[in-house]
């Protein structure tokens, strides 16, 4: 029965705007009791225990015993409350750990795995409405406290969901069954239309060589998923060579940083909280632009007020080469502790078309 299930017995806190349901095909969810405006912080959460380094090879069951005996009576009562998809009890303390788990990079313990019980009620959206980002970009919360924002206004009554990896931005519907592991049944997996479900994997494609033009690489994670021999996220042969070794002209790297929010908006997964990183990470990239007529068009970038705006007025950078560019591709190579051979760093990649390249085909 419902109202006697473990979960009730979760403590949310009382002026918490969500609460803890049954959902169809989800098992529980956290839903909105009242309007959630964008940018609003919906949670933050300490730690039932932590882990640390869970990255190194080693049976955990015993660790985590250790850890739930050091709970008081309240705390353990809330561990074991935990459920697999909301039903069955877990078979193991070690696998009700790594279903129920968040990393807390970002916070004084980068190296640490922590159970959070309420955090991991709140189900997966390939198309979100809540994210969990860096802590360290809140700098008010306790140093090891996870918080969760809302990515759009969320109305009263509507589950509140987020991704379980940031890679899913980058991958298509198949793609993103694969690095997930289960069959997602969000908003954007379940559209019927072909032509939207064409759509969305165009973009996502998109978003993915963007971000491997402007970070000079794969974003963590999607490699598990994308075979970039067989599938390269960047087509041309040229560009792609540049790209590993931080060879791209600085107004490309502007341009396809411009486009991003652009194609993040299209894809419904662009709220305040991540336009104003994006803000904040373009102001630093103008700063980088060496030749004063470059700044100037940069400077005039930053003074538009919408994304749409801010390219078109980034296209005037358009193939215009910059007194900075071997500076700054120097610079990217060593924070990325990219080597490469003499022979392959001829200059910076100067070929006509900079976007076109990076659209792969969506079957």
């Amino acid at each position: 029965m419902e109202a006697a299930h473990p979960y009730r017995k979760l403590k949310i806190p009382e002026d918490a705007p969500f609460e803890l349901k049954p959902t169809p095909g989800k098992g529980w969810g956290m839903f909105a009791t009242r309007d959630i405006e964008d940018n609003e912080i919906i949670l933050q959460e300490m730690p039932l225990f932590t882990i640390p380094e869970l990255s190194v090879p080693r049976p955990l069951e015993e660790e985590v015993r250790l850890e739930v005996e050091e709970l008081d009576e309240e705390d353990q009562e809330q561990f074991f409350s935990l459920r697999r998809n909301g039903s069955e009890p877990f078979d193991t303390l070690e696998a009700a750990f790594r279903a129920n788990k968040f990393d807390l990079s970002g916070t004084d313990y980068p190296d640490d795995e922590a159970l959070l019980l309420l955090m991991s009620r709140f189900n997966h959206s390939c198309t979100p409405n809540a994210m969990v980002p860096n802590p360290s970009n809140f700098p008010d919360v306790e140093p090891e406290c996870t918080t969760m924002v809302s990515a759009k206004p969320i109305p009263a009554g509507t589950e509140i969901t987020f991704s379980y990896t940031n890679v899913t931005y980058y991958l298509r519907r198949d793609e993103r069954r694969l690095a997930l592991a289960f069959d997602c049944k969000c908003e954007a997996c379940n559209v019927e239309d072909p032509n939207e479900v064409y759509m969305s994997d165009l973009r996502r494609t998109l978003l993915r060589g963007l971000d491997s033009l402007v970070n000079m690489g794969l974003s963590k994670g999607a490699e598990d998923v994308i075979d970039t021999e067989t599938n390269p996220i960047i087509i041309d042969p040229g560009l792609r060579a540049a790209a590993a070794n931080c060879q791209i002209m600085h107004s490309t790297r502007f341009i396809c940083y411009t486009m991003i929010p652009c194609v993040l908006e299209a894809e419904g997964n662009l709220g305040l909280f991540t336009s104003g990183i994006y803000c904040r990470d373009l102001e630093a990239l103008a700063t980088q632009f060496q030749s004063s007529e470059n700044a100037r068009i940069a400077d005039l970038v930053l003074q538009q007020p919408y994304w749409l705006e801010r390219l078109n007025a980034a296209f005037r950078l358009w193939n215009r080469t910059d007194d900075g560019d071997m500076e700054n591709a120097a610079a990217s190579r060593e924070e990325l502790r990219i080597i490469a051979e003499p022979s392959d760093l001829a200059g910076i990649w100067q070929g006509e078309l900079v976007t076109t390249p990076i659209i792969e085909e969506v079957d």
